[in-house]
C-alpha cells in the first residue's frame, strides 16, 4: 500500500473512490472491440466481443463497477470471484474418445471454432473428461459464446495447466524427438495427458494436442489443426512439453 492505494502488479487501485489511478494497460485499439482472438463470421465481418467492450469501455473502473461479482487481482482483466476448492476425477478414456471423434477436420458445432483450433480442441476434450470450467479457463455464454485465452490459445493454455497452483498438473516434461522413447517407456505419460510444441530455437509454444495412446516406446497424439489421424511425437522436429495430469484434481474454481 502506498499513499492510501493498493498496488495490483500492473497499476494502483484507490479504495476511497473504487477506481484505478491509471488506465487499464491490457486494452487497446486492437482488442477493445473484437477481443484478442476475433471470431470471424465471414470474409468481411468479425463478431464483436461484448466482454472486451464492457471492460474497455472505462479503463479506470474496478471489476465493471460490480466488485461483488468480479475481481481484478492483476489490474489487467477481470475474473469471477467467490472461489471454492473442487475435487473431481479426470476420466481419461472419455477425453480420448472425444479427441478421436472430433479430430481434424471435424468441428463440434456446440463450440465456437477458431482458425487455429488446436487448443480449443484440447479444452473440449478435457471437458469431455470431466474437467470443470470457470475463471481463467472457461467458456461463457452470457457474453455471447466466447472463450478465455487459456481455453483457445496454446501458449496460455500450457501456462495454465502447467501451473501447480491450479491443481491439474502432476508433472511436466520437456523433450525433443530423441527423448520420446525413454519417456514413453517410463510409465509417467498416459493417454489423456497433454502435449505442446515449440520451435526448436524458441520456447514459444505454437501448438497443442491430446495424447491418445502410449505404446511400444512411442507417444501418439491427435489434434484439430493439421494432418488427420494419430501422429507420432518421435517424428516431430520441435521441442515438446508434456503435461502429466492428475487423475484426482483438487483445484480452486471461480
Amino acid at each position: 500500500m502506498e499513499a492510501g492505494t493498493h498496488y495490483l502488479r500492473n497499476r494502483y487501485y484507490q479504495p476511497r473512490n473504487g477506481r484505478f489511478t491509471q488506465a487499464d494497460p491490457y486494452w487497446h485499439t486492437g482488442n477493445m472491440v473484437y477481443g484478442d482472438d476475433p471470431l470471424q463470421l465471414n470474409e468481411y465481418t468479425y463478431k464483436p466481443d461484448i466482454h472486451a467492450i464492457m471492460q474497455s469501455g472505462n479503463l479506470y473502473v474496478y471489476g465493471l463497477n460490480n466488485p461483488l461479482m468480479w475481481a481484478d487481482p492483476t489490474g489487467r482483466f477481470i475474473i469471477a470471484i467467490l472461489p471454492h476448492l473442487t475435487s473431481f476425477n479426470y476420466n481419461r478414456e472419455s477425453a480420448v474418445e472425444y479427441a478421436r471423434q472430433w479430430q481434424e477436420p471435424n468441428r463440434n458445432p456446440d463450440y465456437p471454432a477458431y482458425g487455429s483450433n488446436c487448443a480449443n480442441f484440447v479444452s473440449q476434450s478435457l471437458v469431455a473428461g470431466g474437467m470443470p470450467t470457470g475463471g481463467a479457463w472457461g467458456i461463457y455464454w452470457f457474453f455471447g459464446t466466447r472463450t478465455t485465452r487459456e481455453w483457445h490459445n496454446a501458449s496460455r493454455q500450457y501456462q495454465f495447466f502447467s501451473d501447480p497452483f491450479n491443481g491439474f498438473v502432476n508433472n511436466t516434461y520437456s523433450v525433443d524427438k530423441g527423448g520420446i522413447n525413454n519417456l514413453a517407456q517410463s510409465g509417467n505419460v498416459k493417454p489423456g495427458d497433454l502435449i505442446y510444441f515449440s520451435n526448436s530455437n524458441s520456447s514459444s509454444i505454437y501448438h497443442a494436442a491430446m495424447i491418445v495412446r502410449v505404446e511400444g516406446g512411442e507417444i501418439y497424439y491427435m489434434h484439430n489443426s493439421g494432418p488427420v489421424g494419430e501422429r507420432q511425437a518421435s517424428q516431430v522436429s520441435a521441442n515438446m512439453f508434456i503435461i502429466s495430469l492428475n487423475d484426482l484434481v483438487k483445484s480452486w474454481r471461480w
